[in-house]
């Protein structure tokens, strides 16, 4: 399970956001004990939605222009993958397993085309080089 600050780390979504989406319905979670929680299904439908999606998209080009105009400190890598799906509990489940592996800061976007996610990632070499190995694991299960 998850809670508020993870879903505000990993999707770069304000808390303000996150709670407004709760009240709207558009993100469905449980509060246990004052604490909000939420499961992977709960992010699977929530990244589902169309401002998550158009937020998570604008995110990704800001990002990525930003990167390539030299307005970023920290110099790193940008990559590009297509990968076939996310829909499977397992696979998003292992992606978020592989994500702890990463040593620094980084942004993943994914965004559905053709019925294939285009994700671009932007990080350290060395977090690259393990999204690239699970990725090469990802597309031998297919």
């Amino acid at each position: 399970m998850y809670n508020l600050k993870d879903v505000m780390e990993m999707l770069k979504i304000p808390e303000r956001t996150i709670r407004r989406h709760l009240k709207e319905g558009v993100l469905t979670g449980t509060k246990i004990g004052g604490v909000w929680k939420f499961t992977h299904e709960d992010l699977e439908n929530y990244l589902k939605s169309n401002s998550v999606q158009k937020h998570i998209r604008d995110e990704g080009f800001r990002e990525i222009s930003n990167y390539y105009n030299g307005y970023v400190e920290n110099k790193t890598d940008v990559l590009y993958m297509f990968i076939k799906s996310f829909e499977e509990h397992a696979i998003f489940e292992r992606f978020m397993d592989v994500t702890k592996l990463f040593e620094k800061e980084f942004s993943f976007n994914s965004q559905n085309s053709h019925n294939f996610h285009v994700c671009t990632f932007k990080g350290q070499t060395s977090d690259l080089l393990i999204l690239m190995k699970w990725s090469e694991e990802f597309e031998q299960c297919i």
